[in-house]
């Protein structure tokens, strides 16, 4: 990130006025184009017109947007899971200020559908899942995922339902095949003691098996391959196998036995002892599970770090962007990422690396409206997953293997990835046009 006397460079709160350039300054500002279904394609332009403080105009700039002959469907291929931490959200836009400040209903769902608007979904629905308002998100296509439940421990009381609740909620969402997928059971996280293992996946299991029968899916976030019990070589996988329904373990996972770099904890997935008695890698164990119809996500947070790509501040834009790449090149169906709002890790002049922040809140930039801004990453992250539906799109057409081709141009394994955005530009341009040929025919 870049930043200037007043304002990191990273966020991109609306202009609100015109803004003065003084001699020997600089000042950049992002604009943004939106199409629809319906807009024809082509190449559009419009003139950018900079006035002096006569109003007379000193400069006049071309800009240029190629709309291409391709829809993308609101039904979004990468499902995503993204934290937006309602406490901390509350507590920064109403500065602790505000009594009941989950009285604003309209606060939460802001933030919700300007995420969704960048095909972004939050584990909480705006509404209770009973609620008849719910309903819409329930069916809207962009909905990917959402949580029917999880545990107090870890994301607060937000995340946790009481019993008959959860009986009221699962009824509800049996009656559309489309409902009850989406949802899931979110108990644990990097879970690493057996004791944990047996009270977050089996006895919940138990418990709501109890509840609501079977069909239910369980999501496994997996940071490293604790053991159940080392001396009978039962490691977190072998023994949450029969609870889970969603795997989600670090992007780690994928580095390929031998590719180890030395101060990188990638050994808690491939290392020499669990690569002979597996027969191979981590992703050769979550085969088993695709072919029994589990979804398989992988989780992002504050690691890993270089050599791996994620979304933190200080990265290229284009490796931002490469993590939806790989996830296509090892067939992962969606991204579990830990908090998008972080607030504690910012001001208006400072900004950690930016794990745990994709957006920001208008009254940091002093803004009246209690909205989200978005940043440059955002827009990194959603561009790559309307890559990623390229991809789904043209595996459609001619196939996974035929596709994988054009992915390799970006990367070809978790450590090796293009640093050149004219690499994944190019590379994605020729998708688009493939596609383009093969809808056409």
């Amino acid at each position: 990130s870049s930043f200037s006397d007043d304002y990191s460079g990273e966020a991109l709160p609306k202009l609100k006025k015109p803004f003065k350039l003084t001699a020997n300054q600089s000042k950049a500002f992002v604009i943004r184009v939106k199409t629809v279904a319906e807009t024809p394609s082509g190449l559009y332009k419009a003139t950018v017109n900079l006035k002096d403080s006569a109003g007379n105009i000193v400069k006049t700039a071309t800009v240029y947007t190629c709309v291409w002959d391709l829809t993308l469907s609101d039904e979004t291929a990468c499902a995503t899971s993204f934290n937006l931490d309602k406490y901390t959200l509350y507590r920064r836009v109403y500065n602790d200020s505000y009594i009941d400040k989950y009285a604003d209903q309209t606060l939460y769902k802001n933030y919700y559908d300007f995420m969704l608007d960048n095909r972004i979904c939050a584990p909480l629905l705006p509404y209770d899942i009973t609620d008849d308002r719910a309903d819409e998100y329930l069916s809207n296509p962009r909905v990917t995922s959402f949580i029917i439940s999880g545990d107090a421990d870890h994301y607060g009381a937000d995340h946790s339902r009481s019993d008959e609740d959860i009986v009221a909620y699962w009824n509800k969402l049996q009656s559309k095949d489309e409902w009850s997928d989406k949802g899931y059971f979110y108990y644990g996280d990097e879970v690493y003691t057996p004791a944990a293992m047996e009270t977050y996946y089996r006895d919940t299991n138990a418990h709501l098996t109890n509840l609501i029968g079977s069909g239910f899916r369980q999501i496994a976030v997996i940071a490293s391959l604790s053991y159940y019990n080392q001396r009978e070589q039962i490691d977190i996988v072998d023994f949450i196998e029969p609870y889970v329904g969603i795997w989600c373990p670090q992007s780690t996972a994928f580095t390929m036995h031998g590719d180890r770099h030395k101060r990188n904890h990638y050994e808690f997935f491939n290392d020499t002892r669990r690569f002979k008695y597996y027969g191979g890698n981590f992703d050769t164990r979550l085969e088993k599970f695709r072919d029994r119809g589990d979804k398989i996500w992988w989780y992002i947070c504050c690691s890993p770090e270089i050599p791996y790509a994620n979304f933190f501040g200080n990265y290229q834009g284009v490796v931002q962007r490469d993590v939806l790449w790989q996830q296509y090149l090892f067939n992962v169906d969606g991204c579990l990422y830990w908090i998008i709002n972080d607030w504690s890790r910012v001001s208006r002049t400072r900004l950690n690396a930016g794990g745990g922040i994709l957006i920001y809140y208008s009254q940091l930039f002093r803004q009246e409206e209690k909205g989200p801004v978005g940043s440059i990453r955002l827009e990194n992250v959603r561009d790559g997953i309307e890559d990623f539906q390229y991809m789904k799109m043209l595996e459609d057409e001619i196939g996974r293997d035929a596709v994988l081709e054009y992915v390799k141009e970006v990367t070809t394994e978790i450590l090796e990835y293009t640093e050149n955005p004219d690499v994944l530009a190019s590379a994605r341009e020729a998708i688009a046009y493939r596609l383009m040929d093969e809808l056409e025919k």
